[in-house]
């Protein structure tokens, strides 16, 4: 496939309402794939875009059929979709699953070297 097939194949695509999707070519033949979704802020219930950017080498999208560059631009809409499911989805006002779960775990090695610091307190010289 050429650049300006996928394109062609980016800008059929529609979506819901504001919702944008794009492709950028970048130096070195990749290609970047931008989605941007407007919704509402579970935590603020104000609203706001949400979006992510995934790229894609020249030697995959060179070799993708018409099929494969929908199905691979259906599982970016998908993914971006399921995580707003995530950031919705409650029981008992908690999250079904973690939207964030590289935050929790961050979060939870800081709590770790919080209390290993009390244990073994760090002199300063």
């Amino acid at each position: 496939m050429k650049l300006n097939e996928l394109r062609a194949i980016v800008r059929k695509i529609t979506y819901k309402p504001g919702h944008t999707i794009d492709l950028q070519a970048q130096f070195g033949g990749e290609v970047l794939l931008l989605l941007s979704f407007p919704v509402m802020d579970a935590h603020t219930g104000k609203m706001t875009k949400v979006g992510t950017k995934k790229m894609l080498a020249e030697k995959l999208w060179q070799r993708m059929t018409k099929d494969e560059a929908l199905c691979w631009i259906f599982d970016e809409v998908v993914g971006l979709e399921r995580h707003e499911v995530c950031e919705w989805l409650r029981y008992d006002k908690q999250p079904v699953v973690e939207p964030h779960p590289e935050e929790k775990r961050e979060q939870r090695l800081s709590s770790f070297i919080k209390s290993l610091k009390s244990f073994w307190p760090v002199r300063h010289l």
